[in-house]
């Protein structure tokens, strides 16, 4: 159930390309479906190699609902920076796509 006066500011994410992961609803999925959640090939794995402090930090806005320009000008660095990270945080978890990556970070304490 979506609170009526967040729907203006989820059109608006929308329109702007911006994706729209709320941690409220995050947390809520991962307790409806338990270990069923689809988060890649092994949900609960640790990492193939370890994040770094900066793929951390943009795990985090990822969590946050934050787009790659928005992770940018947050972190004061280039756009294909953020996307470097980004591409570099899916292949060490073994995810595909932003959903998996926050709800794999949501499962490990990453908020």
């Amino acid at each position: 159930e979506i609170d009526p006066e967040r729907i203006p500011n989820a059109v608006r994410a929308a329109a702007k390309g911006e994706h729209l992961l709320d941690r409220e609803l995050l947390r809520g999925a991962l307790a409806a479906l338990g270990d069923e959640a689809p988060v890649g090939p092994e949900p609960n794995a640790l990492p193939a190699a370890p994040l770094s402090e900066r793929e951390i930090e943009v795990l985090r806005l990822v969590v946050n609902g934050l787009g790659n320009e928005a992770i940018a000008a947050a972190l004061t660095v280039s756009l294909p920076t953020v996307k470097t990270h980004v591409r570099h945080i899916f292949e060490k978890l073994g995810v595909s796509d932003r959903t998996q990556a926050a709800v794999w970070a949501v499962r490990h304490g990453i908020e």
